[in-house]
């Protein structure tokens, strides 16, 4: 039989907040490089380089520059137009879709593993808290070392004349 020493759970525990800390640290990072991907730049689209405030700027120069009576209906057909019509989106439309998502596909799998990595780390040192130790047995010990015993002279038995036979036909062969 075997005998189980559990290990205090404290030094365990202290284990913990570093890898709580990488774990944020790994999400951040995903988080961060997602962002620096997003040429769309969605989240911060009130920045200049964003590529949608790049090519609406000529349309909202365009629209500024419409007075008088009637200007605001042309505004909004200017920006539908661009929008569902315009040459910068309809250029890239077609692409854009596919292209992010093999790129956040990749990135995913690359987040996956580092997670599981954290996620492992803390198995290994949950799994360090037990020590399994073996008790003598002499009943056990002399069947293990009979079935040892056995285990070898049926492979003899059984995998010396197939070795033999393999030998032969490549003898045979050449």
């Amino acid at each position: 039989m075997s005998d189980v020493i559990v290990i205090p759970t404290e030094p365990f525990m202290k284990s913990l907040a570093p890898k709580k800390v990488q774990l944020q640290g790994v999400f951040k990072t995903f988080s961060t490089k997602l962002q620096k991907f997003s040429r769309l730049n969605v989240v911060t689209s009130d920045t200049n380089a964003s590529y949608l405030i790049q090519a609406l700027d000529p349309v909202y120069q365009s629209c500024t520059r419409e007075k008088g009576s009637g200007s605001h209906g042309r505004r909004v057909a200017m920006l539908q137009n661009t929008m569902v019509q315009g040459k910068p989106f309809a250029e890239m439309e077609p692409g854009l879709k596919s292209v992010m998502e093999c790129d956040l596909d990749a990135r995913i799998a690359k987040l996956i593993k580092k997670v599981q990595a954290v996620f492992d780390m803390v198995l290994s040192d949950f799994d360090s808290m037990f020590v399994v130790q073996e008790r003598p047995n002499r009943d056990r010990d002399i069947l293990r070392n009979a079935i040892k015993d056995f285990v070898a002279k049926a492979e003899a038995t059984l995998y010396g004349p197939m070795e033999q036979e393999l030998a032969k036909a490549i003898n045979e062969s050449d």
